[in-house]
């Protein structure tokens, strides 16, 4: 590559990267979504921060994986950066997710089942191509997406009739123990029980986007939302790197059973948030609640 051609990549590269026109306004949006100048122009001040913090580890970076490589990572870091600058919509937003456990316990689940439990069911295609031919694997998948479809068709009714914390918590209990005997006794007939668990995740999802809505207040809901949604897809990513990275270390079969152990971190989870009392929603009145469940 020429250098000509690298002089005129590299000013491009520089060009764009300093071309913010969301600084313009940066303070001004700042102090708009926090409700205050202070924290506004704290943004600011903790990017100059850490950018003086980072300067002396960076360039040992640089040195160690070369210029282009450092380059390309901090453009990425960049390009993330501004990616939460616009999904973090307000401080409001954080506040609620530190300052209220019930909401804190069904995030932190929500993303955790998601993220882990996507990318376990994505991954269970490689053991049901152990057991069943490649051509019925879709037959597996139309199972679950059928039955899934079903879940969500009687999510109302079924929450009405049983209450979301025994729909919830019960409903995703019984299925990975239904997923891990398929797995710790794999058969033929593993692959159609791990299908019919998607019967639990229609009213599971329905359920889990109900209580956390009712913890929201309308400013907070299109933003916490997000946040979930952004937590879940990185929990998922990086999950799903992991699960690969351990069935290459210890196999398909094992690697699934560990996955599924650890969605049993889930239940428990929401079993502490269903224990905290519900945004405006006196202490008294959940303990009244819970002794007449």
């Amino acid at each position: 590559m020429s250098v000509a051609r690298n002089i005129r990549l590299l000013a491009l590269h520089n060009f764009l990267e300093d071309f913010t026109p969301y600084s313009v306004i940066g303070v001004i949006y700042f102090a708009q979504v926090s409700g205050s100048y202070a924290q506004g122009m704290s943004v600011l001040g903790a990017v100059m921060l850490f950018s003086a913090l980072l300067e002396v580890p960076t360039g040992i970076v640089s040195d160690l994986l070369g210029r282009r490589r450092t380059i390309i990572a901090g453009s990425v870091a960049r390009l993330l950066a501004v990616t939460v600058y616009a999904l973090a919509g307000s401080y409001e937003a954080l506040r609620a997710f530190v300052r209220n456990p019930r909401l804190r316990y069904f995030s932190v689940g929500g993303m955790w089942s998601f993220g882990l439990g996507e990318a376990a069911f994505q991954f269970r295609v490689v053991f049901i191509e152990m057991l069943w031919p490649l051509w019925m694997i879709g037959i597996a998948r139309l199972v679950s997406h059928v039955l899934a479809a079903i879940s969500y068709y009687f999510a109302g009714p079924l929450l009405k009739r049983f209450g979301e914390a025994r729909l919830l918590i019960g409903g995703i209990t019984l299925a990975e123990t239904t997923i891990l005997t398929a797995l710790l006794v794999p058969s033929v007939l593993s692959p159609l029980f791990m299908g019919f668990t998607s019967i639990f995740f229609g009213v599971n999802s329905v359920s889990l986007d109900g209580l956390m809505q009712r913890e929201f207040t309308d400013e907070q809901r299109s933003t916490m939302g997000s946040l979930n949604a952004f937590g879940g897809s990185l929990m998922f990513a990086v999950m799903s790197v992991a699960l690969g990275a351990l069935a290459d270390r210890i196999g398909v079969i094992n690697a699934l059973i560990i996955a599924t152990l650890a969605l049993f971190i889930t239940p428990p989870l929401y079993l502490l948030a269903f224990r905290r009392p519900p945004r405006d929603v006196p202490v008294q009145a959940v303990v009244v609640d819970a002794a007449a469940d």
